[in-house]
């Protein structure tokens, strides 16, 4: 970049790097994941004025540009393509809110960050690795207290204690870590990058993080696998000699030596002898978070079969996944700790999100960037300068690997690692220069970076704000949750309305919202609630569920077994209850055949439940088929001999029957279990006056009028009862 204070820019954009570096994984303390998800990268807002000074500076005509950054552009732009067709647009104009930071870090490193050698990064990068693994040290060992959730359970996610975040940030940190300390001339540099290598790597072990086991691993391997292929390159006199001597390890003796113990010393302990069994349970395919993402990809596959150009939109796996459940993962999410809400394998993520193309334009960036690191290692001109590179190497490869088992380029601390690197290692490879203002054209290509300098400069200050604005939300979402777990209803309201005036965005918080107000016995503005939610996520069955109950309590029926419909259809299972709410709004509005067809399918998921029954029994009664009825109600009293429905439409069947002994018989014993219905007593008097009971019936009779003054007019123009005086 030719300009006159170029170095300027050059010092900013290391300090942002740097701040960012340094500041990244800690931003997790005091937030819900999912609202620091962004927020930790707001501090990046000064990348848009960094942005807007660099576009203004008339000279700055030349940059180095890698090949890789082309398909990276494709791959946006697809992106941008698909959010515009996807099923809920404010579920992918927030997901590509949330990794706009990351990739304005990516290029603001590939442009601007212009030292060769990321020694300084590594430096500043070991203080968090250092921090946030010692409190995992110490909350393993019970010295420090693990954080709350939002239900007021202990969370390691919100302190890093133990959490997967940190298992994946330090899968991708240490091994560039470990790699700068054994390139580093000065002893009190190993020392320091060797410590912090060494408390990271125990706390990756104690994390007890799979991924980030295997992560860890497999970048180690490769880091070894490349460095031999160099070194049988240089004997070929394939790659230049590199001058110097072997670095010294002595420097890494003593943190090294230190490691060993402590990692001897956790295999020792009762929480420690169960690494082993950890990690070999990868291989468990029964294990439910392994058999969870098996699962999961299935339905992504399912997902891109259907959608396979755009894919279905960023950030709408979990609005479209409700139609491609099956019921084994209906029933492994409701039974195991597992997140939903991703596919947990960021390269299926990419095809089924955005698409075949973008994802091959993904998998393209990938390749060029590989392929342009290793290359650079050939390139090297010192050991230092190799190891480094090496490192980077590693801890790409490392990111990777993880990101076949999860979702850590979305997350702040792993995702700031992996594009920091990704943008050193492509500045380093990068041998192309283009000419950004071509000859007698200076002053409108001047114009045109100055105007786009502005563009990118806002768009990154909205983000910034929108990222305070839902850190701010969801610290008033957990106080509300907190709220409801400890039935105070009418503050958690309070809180959740908050959130929501802070942050509109997040369905979450209407459910929830919706909830408080529909217990609080305030349904209308439950059921507005729940149509926003809807909104968010039209494929939610147990939002259309919800809202189905809310619209039976104001009396709206028809609406209501509309909702209850869409939320049978959800469900790979419904539950019995839901089938019987289903059936009973039916008889509500005389579909009685469809009442059977339903019922029929219904029995041959729960068989012989009393609910489905009893609602099918009813469609025969008033459809006429009133043997088949009666054997429905019989059914039912066989299954649940209390039920005291049954026995009143029982009764009223053989009634219509004219079988009036044995209806008598029915709804007198019912009439015992239940002394306080009307309804009962009055057709226990049709009963026994149609059998001839005339006594009988006038004193039931009497009885129901007592309780039902009612009853007198509807008994005067009753067929059995109107001759009883």
């Amino acid at each position: 970049m030719n300009s006159s204070r170029p170095q300027i820019f050059q010092s900013a954009a290391v300090i942002i790097v740097l701040v960012a570096a340094a500041a990244s994984p800690f931003f997790f303390v005091g937030f819900e994941f999912s609202a620091t998800k962004t927020a930790l990268l707001s501090v990046l807002a000064a990348i848009g004025v960094f942005l807007l000074t660099l576009s203004v500076q008339p000279r700055a005509r030349e940059f180095q540009v890698s090949s890789a950054c082309l398909p990276l552009v494709g791959f946006l732009a697809l992106a941008g393509l698909s959010s515009l067709g996807a099923v809920s647009r404010t579920a992918a104009l927030t997901e590509l809110v949330n990794l706009a930071p990351f990739l304005a870090l990516f290029f603001l490193v590939f442009f601007s960050f212009q030292s060769q050698d990321p020694g300084k990064l590594m430096l500043v990068l070991a203080l968090p690795v250092a921090g946030i693994s010692l409190i995992g040290i110490l909350q393993f060992f019970e010295i420090l207290p693990i954080g709350m959730d939002r239900y007021g359970a202990k969370d390691p996610a919100s302190t890093l204690g133990l959490s997967n975040f940190a298992a994946e940030y330090l899968a991708a940190a240490l091994l560039p870590l470990a790699a700068a300390g054994l390139a580093r001339g000065k002893t009190l540099a190993r020392i320091f990058l060797g410590s912090g290598f060494g408390i990271g790597f125990v706390y990756l072990l104690l994390t007890g993080n799979r991924a980030g086991w295997v992560g860890f691993l497999a970048g180690l391997f490769l880091m070894t696998l490349f460095s031999l292929v160099s070194s049988i390159g240089q004997e070929k006199n394939r790659f230049p000699r590199l001058p110097g001597g072997h670095p010294g390890l002595q420097a890494l003796l003593l943190p090294g030596f230190l490691t060993v113990l402590a990692v001897i010393f956790i295999l020792l302990t009762p929480g420690g002898r169960k690494i082993p069994d950890r990690f070999f349970s990868i291989f468990n395919l029964h294990d439910p978070a392994i058999r969870f993402r098996l699962l999961a990809s299935g339905e992504a596959l399912r997902m891109s079969r259907d959608h396979p150009f755009l894919g279905i939109g960023p950030g709408n796996f979990s609005v479209v996944e409700p139609l491609y459940q099956t019921r084994e993962m209906e029933k492994l999410y409701q039974g195991a700790n597992v997140d939903i809400s991703r596919v947990h394998n960021e390269y299926l993520s990419a095809l089924v999100e955005l698409g075949i193309p973008a994802a091959l334009l993904f998998f393209l960036f990938l390749g060029l960037l590989l392929n342009s690191t290793f290359r650079s290692l050939s390139q090297s001109s010192s050991r230092e300068e190799f190891l480094s590179r090496l490192g980077i190497l590693g801890g790409l490869s490392a990111s990777l690997v993880v990101a076949l088992f999860s979702f850590n380029l979305h997350n702040p601390a792993s995702g700031f690692v992996f594009w920091v690197l990704a943008g050193t290692a492509l500045k380093t490879g990068a041998a192309k220069t283009i000419r950004l203002s071509p000859p007698g054209r200076e002053k409108f290509f001047y114009r045109a970076r100055r105007a786009l300098g502005a563009f990118f400069t806002l768009i990154l200050i909205g983000i910034s704000y929108q990222n305070i604005q839902m850190a701010r939300a969801e610290v008033y979402f957990r106080d509300g949750l907190r709220r409801m777990v400890m039935e105070k209803t009418g503050p958690a309201e309070a809180f959740l309305s908050r959130a929501i005036a802070a942050y509109p965005w997040r369905p979450a918080y209407y459910y929830n919202r919706a909830m408080c107000r529909h217990y609080l016995k305030n349904t209308p503005d439950a059921v507005e609630d729940m149509k926003r939610y809807l909104d968010f996520h039209p494929h939610s069955a147990r939002g259309h569920q919800a809202l189905g109950v809310m619209l039976v309590e104001l009396g709206r029926e028809a609406d209501a077994l509309r909702e209850i419909e869409r939320a049978t259809g959800l469900y790979p299972k419904p539950a019995p209850e839901l089938f019987s709410l289903l059936l009973n709004l039916k008889l509500g509005v005389k579909e009685y055949d469809s009442v059977i067809q339903v019922g029929a399918r219904a029995l041959k998921l729960y068989p012989g439940s009393p609910e489905i029954l009893l609602a099918v029994s009813q469609a025969y009664f008033y459809r006429g088929d009133l043997e088949l009825a009666a054997r429905g109600y019989q059914s039912v009293i066989e299954t649940d001999p209390e039920n005291v429905s049954a026995r009143r439409y029982l009764g009223q069947t053989f009634i219509e029957m004219k079988k009036f002994g044995p209806a008598a018989e029915v709804l007198a014993r019912a009439a015992r279990q239940s002394p306080g219905s009307p309804d009962l007593w009055f057709h226990l008097a049709r009963a026994q006056a149609g059998a001839g009971e005339t006594a009988s019936a006038r004193n039931s009779l009497k009885t129901a009028v007592g309780l039902d003054p009612r009853l007198r007019d509807l008994a005067a123009r009753d067929r059995w009862l109107s001759a009883l005086r």
